[in-house]
């Protein structure tokens, strides 16, 4: 309690739970491990990382939007896409399918099939260095 209530008034305050909390994820654990909490009356998963940047979500918020990727991309024949659907609404693996923004830009395409020209989107392969995702060069 002393070690991390740093102006000694017996409390821990958000500020000193943030340093603690970034200084534990830095020196143990991964960076991007999420811990159940509650802010301002609203129940989530934070995370915090060692340089003390932070992120909360609700986890309703990535069920609900793990279930509108499933439904609305169910018939897509991309293999891009089809290789990382259906994703289950009851874990985090919504973040890294998401994370190249094609899932996105499908989800955009959606509403307004004029949107963007999928044949302008630089599909990421394992085997492009970062020169070649860079540039565009396929």
């Amino acid at each position: 309690m002393k070690a991390v209530d740093q102006n000694n008034d017996n409390v821990i305050s958000w500020d000193e739970f943030i340093d603690m909390y970034g200084k534990f994820v830095g020196s143990e654990h991964s960076a991007s491990q999420a811990v159940q909490t509650v802010i301002d009356g609203k129940a989530g998963k934070m995370t915090v990382t060692a340089a003390g940047g932070q992120k909360f979500y609700k986890d309703e918020e990535v069920s609900a939007m793990s279930f509108l990727v499933n439904n609305n991309l169910a018939d897509d024949e991309d293999p891009e896409v089809t290789k990382r659907l259906p994703i289950n609404p009851e874990t985090e693996e919504l973040f890294p399918n998401m994370a190249d923004g094609l899932l996105f830009i499908k989800l955009l395409n959606c509403i307004d099939e004029k949107a963007i020209d999928l044949r302008t989107i630089n599909k990421y392969k394992g085997t492009m260095n970062a020169v070649a995702v860079d540039l565009n060069i396929r």
